[in-house]
């Protein structure tokens, strides 16, 4: 088992911040694992680019780099494939939508969607699937990544049902690990290492925007918001001291 474990989430097709995350993680040691803990598109201008980028990730270092799925994801898989119009409401401008396609390819959209918007998630699926067969094939077959434990730990998109204790794997619906809201905070069997909801949102505190929030117990919250601070959180958990980290521009702070 990797001796360190960096993790980051809610990236949110901000192709610049999630660069800027990912130079802090020193994926080239043995030693070293990260996990994107999903919400991997909706909000920024690149959210195809973001995608290619972890599928690139994962197949460059598939026993290094872990995808976990999240629930803008899963949203979109379903538009695609049973035209679940839940998703649309997330895709402001078709902002998304356009990240995937080339400049003709959103140009024909456009027009079509002009002459025919009642026909809005038929021509939405067809150009994506249409433009990006590969990429959409890569991302539905990730549905069912849906944590990663460890001996101490349980990394997860959103939460899980606590209320089982340690049968909570079992007894988790499947929808709640990447849909749990609200946090929970407190005391656990083991750490949970989730984003999903903005860590500024957990502490109550605008100060951890950009940051991750820790609440003094068994859970880390690593979503900083991106859209508003501009900033992936990147966590470092060292295996050898037990300690937490969150990994800056100016170096590493341990969590307190």
């Amino acid at each position: 088992m990797a001796q360190q474990i960096y993790a980051m989430s809610d990236i949110h097709g901000y192709l610049d911040a999630f660069d800027a995350a990912l130079a802090k993680v020193p994926l080239t040691q043995s030693d070293v694992m990260l996990l994107i803990m999903g919400d991997l598109i909706d909000g920024g201008p690149q959210s195809c680019q973001v995608l290619t980028r972890v599928k690139a990730l994962c197949a460059e270092y598939p026993e290094k780099v872990h995808f976990l799925i999240g629930n803008h994801d899963v949203m979109f898989l379903d538009l695609l494939a049973s035209g679940d119009r839940d998703w649309l409401a997330h895709d402001q401008k078709l902002i998304t939508t356009q990240s995937f396609l080339d400049e003709a390819e959103w140009r024909q959209l456009v027009a079509d969607l002009r002459t025919q918007p009642w026909r809005i998630v038929e021509l939405i699926q067809a150009a994506i699937i249409g433009a990006q067969p590969e990429l959409i094939r890569w991302l539905d077959n990730q549905r069912g990544q849906l944590f990663y434990e460890t001996a101490t730990q349980i990394f997860v998109h959103a939460g899980v049902d606590e209320s089982m204790g340690d049968y909570w794997r079992g007894g988790t619906d499947r929808e709640t690990f990447y849909w749990k809201y609200p946090a929970t905070t407190g005391k656990f069997g083991k750490m949970i290492i989730a984003g999903h909801v903005g860590s500024a949102e957990v502490a109550h505190d605008t100060a951890y925007l950009g940051h991750i929030y820790w609440d003094g117990a068994s859970h880390i919250f690593i979503d900083g918001t991106v859209k508003q601070s501009g900033v992936v959180p990147v966590l470092h958990y060292d295996g050898v001291t037990g300690r937490y980290g969150e990994v800056g521009d100016k170096g590493e702070e341990e969590l307190r």
